[in-house]
C-alpha cells in the first residue's frame, strides 16, 4: 500500500466517524455527493481503493464538512 493509499484509508475512516458522530448513513452521503449507492459502499467498506475516482470522493467529503 503506497503512502496515498495510506493516507485516503486514514481519511476514509474519519470519514466514517464523522457520519457516526452526525448519525448519517452512507445513503446521506449518496445524496449529498451525487456518488451512486454501490461506490460509495464500496468506498466507505474499503472494498475499492486507490484510484482517481475514490481519492476524489475521499477528498471532496473532507473538504466539504472540514474534516481534518
Amino acid at each position: 500500500m503506497s503512502d496515498v493509499e495510506k493516507n485516503m484509508d486514514i481519511q476514509r475512516l474519519k470519514i466514517k466517524e464523522y457520519l457516526a458522530e452526525k448519525k448519517w448513513t452512507n445513503a446521506t452521503l449518496v445524496r449529498l455527493t451525487g456518488y451512486n449507492k454501490s461506490d460509495v459502499s464500496s468506498i466507505m467498506s474499503g472494498k475499492m481503493y486507490g484510484t482517481p475516482y475514490v481519492n476524489n470522493f475521499i477528498t471532496m467529503v473532507c473538504e466539504a464538512y472540514g474534516i481534518k
